[in-house]
């Protein structure tokens, strides 16, 4: 790796730190699917990195603690570097927020597809007299739930359905 490199270029000794660098780049790599560097001589990139403290760009919507993990990982000055048990309590941390975080989006969807089902039934009974069937009323939803989309839009398109057949079904809008 080019942090090792560096250490040996330059005649220095290092220690574990110089594979945290390592591990930052690694991380880096399984993050973005790309090389580092990878538009530069590996020559270019090792004095871009020693000289010019040059690194990666982290993606936009990297998770906020990982980014500041690989900013860490690269800090010039080895002392600035997290050691291993650092690095591994904060994957864990950030492992543990994303179940979190995961756990709560199931338990909306779970929310809102027993919600949507109750609304769907109560479309099939209580519209039979009216000009319009429920699968009428439901096509174009149906259609864009089914449909390519990030699943960010389907949860809002779900949420919005579900707040429109209340209103038709009960006659009321209900805020959620």
């Amino acid at each position: 790796m080019i942090s090792f490199a560096l250490k040996v270029i330059e005649h220095k000794s290092y220690n574990y730190k110089a594979d945290v660098f390592s591990f930052g780049i690694v991380l880096w790599e399984l993050l973005t699917g790309k090389l580092p560097y990878e538009y530069l001589t590996p020559l270019q990139a090792t004095v871009g990195v020693v000289q010019k403290n040059l690194r990666p760009t982290i993606p936009e919507h990297t998770n906020p603690k990982l980014a500041e993990l690989l900013e860490r990982c690269w800090q010039q000055d080895l002392a600035l570097r997290p050691n291993f048990f650092d690095i591994i309590e904060i994957l864990q941390q950030i492992t543990k927020e994303l179940q979190d975080l995961y756990n709560h989006f199931e338990i909306k969807l779970v929310d809102f597809e027993v919600r949507w089902n109750r609304l769907e039934g109560l479309l099939i009974e209580g519209i039979k007299d009216r000009d319009f069937s429920a699968k009428d009323a439901l096509q174009p939803i149906l259609k864009l739930l089914s449909g390519p989309g990030s699943e960010e839009l389907r949860n809002l398109t779900i949420k919005e359905a579900v707040r429109v057949i209340e209103a038709i079904v009960l006659g009321s809008v209900t805020d959620t």
